[in-house]
């Protein structure tokens, strides 16, 4: 590794290529989700007959699309960052992380409400999506908490605190997003033909 190469990026080869494949695998989880939720003309075969037949997949799909929305929020924002221009060594690279963690923040409920919203729309259940940004939200926060929590109790422990990004905090977050999304929620009917005009006498 040279000192220009690490200069030009803020970060040396292998951590780069360790960032490109996370972003790859972020990509695949949207690709995954994009094709597991049913088209909108699919609704006569996945319709539920109520919102609770909905909830595992409801809950399966935001946790995706959170750890999807958080790995994409914080690359994202990180490279943004790192592209302006400016000090991208030292200081300068240490506040594009923080602002990457400020993205991650913001894509894993973001990403753990469309995942859960579009699939329980998809299943035919009319759901509360305000609600279920809202529970995204407030779950991301209890996740987010609890990481800091294993972060200390593992002393920075880089495997546990990846997984519970990953994983546990989008999960967390996608609990929310799905209780959010069913209060009230019901299933769609089906429109039903107009009645037949009344006899003529």
């Amino acid at each position: 590794m040279t000192t220009k190469t690490k200069a030009a990026t803020g970060f040396p080869p292998a951590r780069r290529v360790r960032a490109g494949k996370a972003v790859g695998v972020a990509l695949l989880i949207a690709a995954l989700i994009g094709a597991s939720v049913p088209p909108r003309g699919a609704y006569a075969q996945a319709r539920v007959q109520s919102p609770g037949e909905a909830v595992p997949l409801e809950i399966l799909m935001g946790t995706l699309g959170g750890a999807a929305g958080g790995v994409l929020g914080f690359f994202g924002t990180f490279a943004l960052c790192m592209g302006s221009g400016e000090d991208t060594t030292g200081w300068g690279s240490l506040i594009c992380a923080i602002l990457g963690i400020y993205g991650y923040g913001l894509g894993v409920p973001v990403g753990a409400t469309l995942g859960v919203s579009l699939t329980g729309n998809a299943l035919g259940v009319r759901g509360n999506v305000f609600l279920s940004a809202l529970g995204a939200a407030l779950g991301f926060g209890a996740g987010a908490f609890v990481l800091a929590l294993v972060s200390e109790a593992t002393q920075g422990n880089d495997t546990a605190i990846l997984g519970m990004a990953l994983v546990a905090v989008p999960f967390v977050s996608a609990l929310g997003a799905t209780l959010g999304y069913n209060l009230g929620a019901r299933v769609r009917t089906p429109e039903e033909p107009a009645p037949a005009p009344a006899p003529v006498p």
